[in-house]
């Protein structure tokens, strides 16, 4: 196989094999590596891989070096982490857009909030604290909490009416 048959599959079976790695992974990041890995060892091997099975063998590739991943051992992904994840899982490519762009917006809305506000979602919402609890750090009451949660959510609702009238 020369380079430029190994550059059409490339480009062809990429986003597939991310896909598939990601599912088993759920990291973006590590998932490329694996990808990327396997199109190594493809390209190693190109002299010794029919081109016709080419594809079954990166993608064969990519699920032995994931489960090979899965079985050393991991440090534990935040809460944010695996929302990310599992908002980039998605095979459709314009649904992974348009959760993109909600999630920008989102942060955006989220960095726009006074710096209280935006401590009491990220303590209440992020971090599952009561509202007892970060009422107690703020030296505030929980009809306080409620109040900072109120606003912001509608600031959040708002965000999400906007780029749904977008869409």
């Amino acid at each position: 196989m020369d380079k430029r048959q190994f550059e059409i599959v490339f480009r062809q079976q990429y986003s597939s094999l991310y896909h598939v790695a990601l599912r088993y992974l759920q990291d973006g990041e590590l998932a490329k590596d694996m990808v990327s890995e396997a199109f190594m060892a493809a390209w190693c091997r190109r002299d010794d891989i029919d081109g016709t099975k080419l594809e079954n063998y990166l993608r064969a590739c990519v699920r032995n070096k994931c489960l090979s991943q899965l079985a050393k051992p991991q440090p534990s992904t935040t809460a944010i982490d695996k929302q990310l994840v599992a908002l980039m899982a998605d095979d459709n490519d314009s649904e992974w857009l348009l959760r993109e762009q909600r999630l920008t917006a989102m942060e955006k809305a989220v960095s726009n909030l006074s710096p209280r506000s935006r401590h009491v979602l990220e303590r209440c919402y992020y971090q599952h604290q009561t509202y007892r609890q970060v009422a107690d750090e703020l030296g505030i009451t929980t009809d306080g909490v409620k109040k900072h949660i109120t606003k912001s959510m509608a600031v959040l609702r708002n965000c999400f009416n906007i780029i749904k009238e977008k869409k």
